[in-house]
Formats: C-alpha cells, sequence, structure tokens
C-alpha cells in the first residue's frame, strides 16, 4: 500500500510540473515530465488526458491519439477522451475506434455538431455519398459549424458526381452559382474551392484560389510550393520559377517542405532556377532545408547552385556535404581529408560515408567503395545519391547482380524519384534487359501517374526496347497536361478530414 501510495504521489508530482511547462510553452519539457508521470502509474484518466494535450501541442497526433485511447480505455464515458479518439482517430487511420467513439457520442447527444461532422466524414471514407449528406444537413440544421456542414455537403456531392450541386455550396456573393446569397470567401472555403477546381482542372479559377489563399496564409509554405508547381505545370516556368524561390526564402521551411520541392525540381529539373535564385534561397530559407537541397542538388551534379546552398550552412551538416562535394567535383585529395575529419567523429555520417566512396572509387578501390556506400544507403535509405555511389562501385567491381539490386533498393525506397526511376531503367537498358526496363518505368508512373516526365521517358523507353507501350505513354502524356498537384506520396494515408486532395484510391 505503501509503495502505491508513492507512485500515486510521484506521478501528481510529474503531472503538476508536465503541467506547468505546458502552461509556460516548453513543450520538450512537459513531455519529458508526463513520461515520467505515466511511468510512475499509467492508470490514471487525469494524466492520459495531459499526455494527450501535451503531444497535440507537440504536433504529434499519433502520440495523441495513443494518450486519449488510453483515456478512453479507462474512462469509457469521458467527454475529451471520446471527442479526441473520433477526431483524431479518423486523421490518423485509426477509423474504426474513431466510429465507434463518434457513435458514442451521438448516443449521448444525438447533435453533437462535432461528432455529426465526424460522421460524416466516416461516411465520405466509406463512399456513402448519400449518407455523407444528410449528416451535413444534421449539421447544418443544429445552427452551429454552418460552414463545415457546406463543405462536409460539397466534398460529398462533388465526388458523387454532382459538380454543379457542390459549386453552389461553397460559391461566393455574386457567382451564378450561388445560393442563399452565397457564402463569405475565408480560408476553408477558398481551401475547399481550391481541391474542386484542381480536380475540375479549371485553371482559370485554380489561379484565383490560389490569389485568395496567399493572402489567407501568407506563412503556409506548402501551398506556395504547391502554387509553384501549377505554374510549371501551365507552362510558365518564369513565373513559377519565382514563386518557387520565394516559397523557399523563408526561414518557416521545414525539412518535409524541402523533400517537397526536390519532388517539383525533379520534375521539371534544377536548372529552372538561376543563379541569383539559388543565393536568394540560400540567404533566406532555414537551416533544416538547406541539406535536404544541398543533397539534391549534388546528386543531380547541379554542383554549382549545391555549392551557393552548402557555403550557407552553419550546422553539423556542413563538413560532410563539403566533402561530397569536394568527391563529386574530382578534387580527390581534399575530399579524402574532408571525409576522414567527419568519420573520426561520426562514423556513420551519410555524406562523408559517400564522399570517401567516391575517393576509393577514384582510386580504383572498389570493394572499399561499395562497403561505404552500401554502409551509407543503410544509414539513410532516403539519400539517393548514396545508392548511386553503390551502384557505380559494383559496376567498377563487376557485379551487375548487386548493382542490379542496390538499384532496385533504390526504387523501393524512394517510389516517385524520377531520378533514380531513369538511372534504373537506363541501366538495364545498358545491359540488356529491355523488358525490366519497361517494368521499372510502368512502376514509376503507376506511383506517380501526374508525372509528365515520367510518361515521356516511359514513351522513351517503350520506344528504344520496341515495347507496344509507346502509345499509351504518349497519350497519359497529353492526358495529364492540366493535373495540376504533385502526387500524394506513396503509402500516405487518405486525407480522411474536411479539407485536402480528392483521393479515391
Amino acid at each position: 500500500m505503501a509503495a502505491c501510495s508513492d507512485s500515486r504521489e510521484e506521478a501528481a508530482e510529474y503531472g503538476a510540473l508536465a503541467q506547468a511547462h505546458l502552461q509556460n510553452g516548453n513543450i520538450p519539457a512537459a513531455r519529458e515530465a508526463i513520461r515520467q508521470a505515466v511511468s510512475a502509474r499509467d492508470d490514471v484518466v487525469e494524466l492520459q488526458l495531459l499526455r494527450g494535450r501535451i503531444e497535440l501541442a507537440a504536433e504529434s497526433p499519433e502520440a495523441a491519439y495513443g494518450a486519449y485511447y488510453a483515456a478512453l480505455a479507462l474512462d469509457p464515458v469521458n467527454v475529451e477522451a471520446l471527442q479526441a479518439v473520433s477526431q483524431l482517430g479518423l486523421t490518423t487511420g485509426n477509423l474504426d475506434q474513431s466510429l465507434d467513439a463518434t457513435d458514442r457520442i451521438l448516443t449521448l447527444d444525438p447533435n453533437q455538431p462535432s461528432a455529426l461532422l465526424v460522421r460524416g466524414l466516416h461516411e465520405l471514407v466509406r463512399r456513402r455519398y448519400s449518407d455523407a449528406i444528410e449528416y451535413a444537413d444534421r449539421l447544418a440544421a443544429t445552427g452551429g459549424m454552418n460552414e463545415n456542414a457546406r463543405i462536409l455537403k460539397a466534398r460529398a456531392l462533388f465526388l458523387d458526381g454532382k459538380t454543379k450541386e457542390a459549386l453552389a455550396q461553397v460559391a461566393l456573393p455574386g457567382e451564378a452559382e450561388a445560393i442563399e446569397g452565397g457564402i463569405a470567401p475565408s480560408e476553408t472555403i477558398a481551401l475547399t474551392r481550391l481541391e474542386i477546381f484542381r480536380e475540375m482542372r479549371d485553371e482559370a479559377r485554380l489561379a484565383a484560389e490560389f490569389t485568395r489563399l496567399k493572402g489567407m496564409r501568407q506563412q503556409d509554405v506548402g501551398l506556395r510550393l504547391d502554387e509553384a508547381n501549377f505554374y510549371f505545370r501551365r507552362g510558365r516556368p518564369d513565373e513559377a520559377a519565382d514563386f518557387l524561390t520565394n516559397a523557399l526564402s523563408n526561414d518557416n521551411v521545414t525539412e518535409t517542405n524541402a523533400v517537397e520541392a526536390t519532388r517539383i525540381l525533379d520534375e521539371y529539373g534544377a536548372d529552372v532556377l538561376d543563379a541569383g535564385q539559388w543565393r536568394q534561397i540560400a540567404s533566406r530559407t532555414s537551416q533544416d532545408a538547406l541539406p535536404t537541397l544541398s543533397r539534391y542538388l549534388l546528386t543531380t551534379e547541379a554542383l554549382d547552385p549545391a555549392r551557393i546552398l552548402i557555403n550557407a550552412i552553419e550546422g553539423r551538416a556542413k563538413p560532410g556535404l563539403v566533402a561530397r562535394l569536394q568527391a563529386i567535383a574530382g578534387d580527390n585529395s581534399a575530399a579524402a581529408r574532408s571525409a576522414q575529419a567527419v568519420l573520426s567523429a561520426d562514423s556513420t555520417n551519410c555524406d562523408a560515408l559517400v564522399a570517401q566512396s567516391r575517393v576509393f572509387l577514384a582510386r580504383n578501390r572498389a570493394e572499399d567503395a561499395v562497403r561505404l556506400a552500401q554502409q551509407a544507403s543503410s544509414e539513410c535509405p532516403q539519400d539517393i545519391g548514396a545508392f548511386f555511389a553503390a551502384a557505380e562501385a559494383y559496376d567498377a567491381w563487376e557485379r551487375p547482380a548487386s548493382t542490379r539490386r542496390i538499384l532496385g533498393q533504390a526504387l523501393t525506397e524512394n517510389p516517385q524519384n524520377f531520378t533514380v526511376a531513369k538511372t534504373f531503367a537506363d541501366w538495364l537498358m545498358a545491359n540488356g534487359e529491355a523488358r525490366p526496363a519497361v517494368a521499372v518505368m510502368r512502376r514509376y508512373t503507376r506511383d506517380s501517374p501526374s508525372s509528365q516526365r515520367g510518361w515521356s521517358y516511359y514513351g522513351t523507353i517503350c520506344t528504344r526496347a520496341n515495347a507496344s507501350c509507346a502509345d499509351e505513354a504518349r497519350a497519359r502524356f497529353a492526358s495529364v497536361s492540366d493535373r495540376y498537384g504533385l502526387d500524394l506520396s506513396t503509402g500516405q494515408l487518405q486525407p480522411n478530414g474536411l479539407f485536402g486532395r480528392f483521393v479515391t484510391r
């Protein structure tokens, strides 16, 4: 009994500390304190609820869902836990648990607005569009969340093929489709219209919504990147390059944003930006983004812009990237010294491993080059340059089966990377494997069906292989000319919330 009392007191003390840290905005300290509290007692509802609030503040929805689900297991009628599991379960892919919690809320209160909204979204996920519309109407009848009710109904109508009726729900005052005088152009309405016009391939109205949202979400880097891609696809590269440069010239750019930017560059080429634009990005973007952008440029051998970005890096990533740049530029003596200095302190640094691998390859030490590049590709599977270094080393060592394997692994790890797919297909063609080369590009276009560059090169490989797919590739290339958006990442959860791209897979 004394031990039980001690653990409860310890949990309470850490819980109070976690609450204080949360109120003061010190999220890392709050997470550590609540970890200690739950470690002492994991059967206290209040602590699990506090853990959920802290994880939400830390922008970790999966961890927050886990905390609230644990709270719900302890108290099945806890209102906060029910609402959190209902909402977070939907967006994190825990659909059965979300639906169960939502139905429990509606049993307690049949007109609870948030639950009606989530219940309607579940019907969208199930493609029961008429049922989703019914929940939207029930939500509207409560008098609350009217805007969300309209958006839910608009999405359901649009997915049900009723485009005119869908537009009526989100039409602005004065527009031909407007009903009941239209609805004010809020941020959420503009986001919904953006996605409808994207699916309609309505270039003019899509451009207007991007412009509208620019004033509403000035710090939304992802939206700016989306707009840059839109202008590239419209065939207006100068404007698109300006949009891309301005999007990345922001100290709010995250590593995730940088990855998205490399996908745009992979589709249209790194040379879409000139030296002045790269210098602007280097001087204004965040330190989180610079290494990711630099690695992409190094891998595609865009050395001048890579040098500009690497020179702007201030953190621990810089020495390894300097070594990598030196190796790719052919300055092997300097690269060897730089890489060794990094590896002596951190033997797992992928940039230094790739640099040293390339130095060994230049010195005809293919087996050593393979060992280092293999380690780099294992440590950093999203670093396509590590796979390429390994492939080149295996080729020099005359191990074609291993080259084939490592390039296949690169594509598995990076299925939507055009540079990987093209490199693998080219190697297969050069080694007399035409049918597998066609299969590689077919796989890439399946995972990236909106990629014009992918369909174009698929057609090239089909022609070179005398395969029957060339006509299909040309037709698909033409058909995606007005697909205004990058493909969602493979494995990404379907966006089950009220906003986001329309996905019916």
